[in-house]
């Protein structure tokens, strides 16, 4: 049986319907609280030291892949992933 004809999919429109004002003024209120608690500069620099930590250390596994052929194959694959 579909969600549709299930008659629960009526439910869900008529109760949000009928709550749209409330349903409104929450989410607005979680957005405003989350926004609030998250520092979204901090989350930026996490992830800017961490895509600066990532080149160091591919760089260092391509000099060691120079020398060493199973570290040079898994390398390459973990080129090719990053690249698609």
């Amino acid at each position: 049986m579909t969600p549709m004809k299930s008659g629960l999919y009526t439910v869900a429109k008529d109760f949000t319907s009928a709550n749209g004002a409330a349903i409104e003024s929450n989410v607005k209120a979680m957005v405003d609280a989350a926004r609030a608690t998250v520092d979204g500069k901090a989350i930026e620099d996490h992830i800017r030291g961490f895509v600066e930590s990532s080149k160091v250390l591919m760089s260092a596994l391509d000099e060691v892949a120079k020398i060493h052929p199973f570290i040079g194959s898994k390398c390459t694959q973990l080129h090719k992933s990053h690249l698609s």
